[in-house]
């Protein structure tokens, strides 16, 4: 009866280690956990190849906004848009956001697409976090802005976005 037992509780260790192992393995290479971002802004242009504004970013269920630094919200374009024949703009771009508690930087491709509205244009940039300063010192992540950007005749060209995502903090 002794071996029987011995055999029995043999074949229950072997998987429940094996599981163990395989529990605490996959946890280490799913990396840092991902926390969802929303969020939304606006920004008015202050030169050919930058706008300034604020944004509200919720992250970890904690609202976050850039009118709490004077930084705020600074968008970079790093080249001049690429048109298209149709209207349609490729732009290259940066987002720089601002928190009393550190800053946020992306890297991003941005398409303008005119609307029926002359001068009106639907916004949609993907963005790719790569770096981050404060509180997020090593954060990594992706969001994606959908808006609208007017050209119309004002003092100065203006966009407004939603915001979604996820921000993994190493």
């Amino acid at each position: 009866m002794k071996t029987k037992s011995k055999k029995l509780t043999l074949a229950w260790i072997v998987p429940a280690l094996a599981l163990a192992l395989l529990v605490v393995l996959s946890t280490a290479l799913a990396g840092p956990a991902r926390d969802p971002v929303v969020g939304s802004g606006s920004s008015s242009a202050i030169n050919e190849y930058q706008f300034a504004g604020s944004a509200t970013l919720v992250i970890r269920d904690v609202e976050k906004s850039t009118l709490d630094s004077p930084e705020g919200l600074l968008v970079t374009l790093l080249d001049p848009p690429r048109i298209r024949d149709d209207g349609v703009q490729h732009v290259v771009a940066t987002h720089t956001f601002t928190f009393a508690v550190g800053s946020i930087s992306t890297s991003d491709k941005e398409i303008a697409e005119p609307t029926d509205t002359p001068g009106l244009y639907t916004l949609n940039a993907n963005m790719k976090i790569v770096s981050g300063t404060g509180v997020y010192e090593g954060v990594s992540g992706h969001l994606t802005a959908h808006g609208t950007i007017d050209f119309r005749p004002l003092p100065v060209p203006a966009a407004e976005f939603e915001i979604r995502g996820s921000i993994s903090h190493r």
